[in-house]
Formats: C-alpha cells, sequence, structure tokens
C-alpha cells in the first residue's frame, strides 16, 4: 500500500502515502545498472532462496483492486538500489514501535507478538515505547446507516504532536501504531497509514484489521486471522520504510491492495525480488531467517506460512 488511493468519501478505499521531505511522492529514477550489490545477492549460497520456483505470480487482476485502479511501474533491484533506501547507519539499527492512544490488554498482546514477529521478519532489534495519546486535534465523527459510529483521527497531527518531536536517536524506523481509524485530510475517507521515507517516520492503523471494528465476534478464528493481518500490515509497512515499493510481478506481501478483502487474499512472504532487496539492504543469514519464522508461525497456528518457510528450507537443502 505505497501510495495513497486518491479515493473521494464515500468509497471503501484507501491506502498508505509515502511522502519524501517536500511532502510529495518519491519518484523511482531509472538506472541501467545493477551494481556490485545485485551481483552479491546473487552469490552461493543464498541463490536457491531467490529461485522462482515456489512463488506465485500475479496474474489476472481482479476488478476494484489496486492495479485495477492504479498504474504503477513496479520497482527492479536495480531501481530499488539506486534509490538509496534508508539503511541501518550509526545508532540508527532499532525499529522502534510507539502505540498511540486507547490500546486494550489483547491490543498490547497482539502488538508484543507483532514485535516479535517484526524482529525475526527483518533480523533488527525491535522496542516498544510506552503508550503515548493522540491529539485532540483534527477529529472527526463517522457513521454508517444502522447507527454505528465512530472517532477518526487526522494524520497529520499525530505526527506533528506524537512521532517527528519524538524521533529516538536510535530509530532505524518509527512506527506508530494505533488502533484507531485515521484519514489524511477531508477529502479522503481512511487511509491504512501514512509514511515519510527519508524522515524514518510512518503511522499506521490496525483499526480495519480487527474483527471488533466489523461487528465480528471474538473467537479462535477471529483471533488468528487479526493477529495474522498484523503481522502483514507491520511486514508490508516497515517494508515500505525500507524503501520497497509495490510488487507488480508476484504474489507478496509488498502488493498493493485497495480492500481489507484484497489484502487478505496476499501472502505474508516476500517474493524473490524484494527478499533480494531486504537482503541486500539489511545483510541478514536468509537460513536462520526462515528457520526461526518457521518456528514462529507455528507456534501461533500459522500452518500455511510455516508450510511455505518449510519448502523454502527444503529447496535450499536447508530442512
Amino acid at each position: 500500500m505505497v501510495v495513497l488511493s486518491l479515493i473521494p468519501i464515500g468509497l471503501i478505499l484507501g491506502g498508505v502515502l509515502v511522502l519524501n521531505k517536500s511532502g510529495r511522492p518519491p519518484v523511482d529514477g531509472e538506472t541501467q545498472k545493477a551494481g556490485a550489490g545485485l551481483r552479491a545477492v546473487h552469490r552461493a549460497p543464498d541463490a536457491a532462496y531467490y529461485d522462482p520456483a515456489g512463488f506465485q505470480k500475479m496474474g489476472p487482476v481482479q476488478e476494484g483492486d489496486w492495479l485495477d485502479r492504479f498504474e504503477e511501474p513496479g520497482q527492479t533491484f536495480a531501481r530499488y538500489e539506486a534509490s538509496s533506501p534508508p539503511r541501518p547507519e550509526g545508532k540508527r539499527r532499532t525499529i522502534v514501535i510507539q502505540p498511540l492512544g486507547p490500546f486494550t490488554p489483547e491490543d498490547h498482546a497482539r502488538v508484543k507478538k507483532a514485535a516479535d514477529f517484526a524482529r525475526i521478519y527483518f533480523q533488527c532489534p525491535v522496542r516498544i515505547n510506552e503508550t503515548a495519546p493522540l491529539p485532540l486535534k483534527g477529529r472527526r465523527e463517522r457513521s454508517i446507516p444502522g447507527g454505528r459510529t465512530w472517532t477518526q483521527y487526522q494524520t497529520r497531527w499525530i505526527f506533528l504532536g506524537q512521532l517527528f518531536p519524538r524521533l529516538p536517536e536510535d530509530a532505524l524506523a518509527f512506527l506508530g501504531v494505533t488502533t484507531q481509524d485515521i484519514y489524511p485530510d477531508e477529502k479522503w475517507n481512511f487511509v491504512f497509514g501514512e509514511a515519510f521515507l527519508e524522515r524514518r517516520v510512518g503511522l499506521y492503523s490496525l483499526a480495519r484489521y480487527l474483527p471488533a471494528f466489523w461487528g465480528e465476534p471474538e473467537t479462535p478464528r477471529t483471533r488468528t486471522l487479526a493477529l495474522l493481518r498484523t503481522f502483514k500490515v507491520l511486514a508490508h509497512e516497515t517494508a515500505h520504510m525500507f524503501g520497497l515499493k509495490h510488487c507488480i510481478e508476484y504474489r507478496c506481501v509488498v502488493n498493493g491492495s485497495n480492500s481489507l478483502g484484497e489484502a487478505d487474499r496476499q501472502p505474508l512472504h516476500l517474493c524473490p525480488v524484494d527478499l533480494r532487496k531486504l537482503k541486500w539492504n539489511l545483510g541478514f543469514d536468509l537460513t536462520k531467517r526462515y528457520r526461526q519464522l518457521h518456528a514462529f508461525y507455528r507456534s501461533h497456528g500459522l500452518t500455511k506460512q510455516a508450510a511455505f518457510v518449510a519448502d523454502r528450507l527444503k529447496r535450499a537443502g536447508k530442512s
């Protein structure tokens, strides 16, 4: 969900706005040179992990999907390398999660599990800050037929009041997380999140990923689904914080999505192209990462995701 959908209020669509320092969406420059980083990620023993066998191509786009509404050029490895994405440097080596607004004990537990997931997925230290309040400015009330109402919070005031001033000195990425619905301005229905790449700051809402927002009961199935959705949005948005743009070639956690249904159809894993990018950026051990993910997925009842990771390890001769 790299680019925020320019959708008028009334359509239940949204995305994530990624901005540069000027406040405009970043422009992806073309390059003809893959460079040393591309050659490095192809070297053994990692090459087997980038074998496209076992990954699913995008295939036909359904009506209303992100790529049905928005034309995107994609992002090759060469383009990614040339874009000088945010990377670990100096003290900035920790993913810092900043809870914002009200959180139930169950919400805190979900964010703790998400932090544990991010620590493995990105192979980076992760810290959760103490919860901070949401601002009083920028609130608006929303309602739907049937009488249900809820409050939305404008992202501008959250950035100005709680995120930009609080950027930790050690933050590789500073991720504000709220269980409340958010919007960027009056023209928009809602947004899943918003991010400023060069400033290493992002804001993401879990509201529409949780069963309570849709009036669904808390059951083992809905709790597992909410956890999976939380992992997906954290993986997707944090990948954006490292400069990855929407994937248009494979089914991938960095695909754009225009609805919750489309997001649910997307996998939790990175495709081989985006895995190369993240490996080049962060320099982690792929076998160690996959083995830790396999154990983590199994312990949280994510059998489909565990089976995918086991297959990648088997193809690489590491099972």
